[in-house]
């Protein structure tokens, strides 16, 4: 049984064990929209605030790949631009025309770069 001696404020009630019994609050109309239309908005700015976030990660990444493409491309260009690779193409075959001393050329920067890509990563 609850007991109707109140201590605190009118919200609190202690029944006969000495246990605290908060009462419900009842809040008015305009409270409960005014409220749920707070909280409606702290949603959708957390969402805002995360979905641009995101675009803005994907976006980087995507230049990142993009750059680093470039990169990659141009150096491959570079090289056979500079140890004149010749390519011949067949009808499903791609053979690549070059001496001995062009291959230990290209095989020595191709391990230089994967050498320099390693210790740099």
């Amino acid at each position: 049984m609850l007991s109707t001696t109140n201590f605190f404020n009118n919200d609190v009630y202690i029944n006969d064990n000495g246990e605290v019994i908060l009462k419900r609050r009842e809040h008015l109309n305009t409270k409960i929209s005014y409220y749920l239309l707070i909280k409606i908005l702290q949603n959708i700015t957390v969402y805002i605030y995360v979905m641009t976030f995101l675009f803005f990660g994907v976006l980087c990444l995507s230049m990142l790949f993009f750059i680093c493409y470039t990169i990659i491309s141009y150096i491959i260009i570079s090289l056979v631009k500079t140890l004149n690779i010749y390519s011949v193409h067949d009808s499903e075959l791609l053979t690549i025309i070059m001496n001995s001393e062009k291959k230990v050329q290209c095989s020595t920067i191709i391990i230089l770069f994967m050498i320099y890509g390693f210790i740099g990563f």
